[in-house]
């Protein structure tokens, strides 16, 4: 025959287990980023200069997490809000920001073979980073950086993430962009959107909750046996 403290083990074990187990699973669950990759979209401004919004058409999505696609990139910002008038960068340090959009009003989506998966809309300033400028190809040619936050319907899905489009100006005499098109125009080297899912928030919940319970019961059951014990004892 099973010793008291034996049959108390035999009891409760199982029971703290599953309840360390649904404590566990729970804290375990976590959101899913998903990476998007992007080139040699056409960029510009609305008008000469800046003083309207900036976006990128028809960029194309080489990948998403990895995976090679056939897809594109959209995006229009809303007004511009403040910078150096025309964004050439000029006497601002590597890294500097040199304009700023807003975003209401703003769209971004993307495809993947001809179907909408990703539709929204940018959230808060949107950033243009000055980068620098040197020789690319015998040409002078500045480097410029947009990024975003972003939020929106990802594969039918609520979700929020952010931007950032590497752009570079390929002709003209500094190679500073200058706005518009033609004479020191951006070309759209590459980008990244990063799409963030929300964690699963019901499930773990009640599975932190059904742990907790069990933690209760594990601990109910040992008083009793204790309990019942303690009476034989006395008897």
């Amino acid at each position: 025959m099973l010793g008291k403290s034996r049959a108390r083990s035999l009891v409760i074990q199982p029971i703290l287990a599953a309840a360390v187990l649904a404590l566990f699973v729970a804290a375990s669950a976590h959101a899913s980023s998903i990476t998007i990759l992007n080139h040699d979209g056409k960029v510009g401004t609305s008008g000469v200069g800046v003083m309207g919004p900036f976006s990128v058409t028809g960029s194309e999505v080489t990948s998403i997490n990895g995976n090679p696609v056939t897809g594109s990139l959209a995006f229009t910002t809303g007004a511009f809000i403040s910078g150096s008038g025309n964004l050439t960068g000029m006497g601002l340090t590597a890294g500097a920001v040199a304009g700023e959009w807003s975003s209401t009003n703003s769209t971004i989506s993307i495809k993947e073979a001809g179907a909408t998966i990703f539709t929204g809309s940018f959230t808060g300033t949107i950033t243009w980073l000055f980068e620098g400028c040197g020789v690319t190809n015998g040409v002078n040619a500045c480097n410029y950086t947009l990024t975003g936050a972003v939020t929106g319907t990802y594969m039918g899905q609520t979700v929020t993430g952010s931007t950032v489009q590497l752009d570079l100006t390929s002709s003209g005499g500094s190679g500073y962009y200058n706005g518009g098109s033609g004479s020191g125009f951006l070309k759209d080297t590459g980008g990244v959107t990063t799409i963030i899912t929300p964690a699963v928030t019901a499930e773990p919940a009640s599975l932190a909750l059904m742990g907790t319970g069990l933690l209760g019961m594990a601990f109910a059951t040992r008083q009793k046996i204790k309990g019942k014990s303690g009476r034989r004892k006395d008897s």
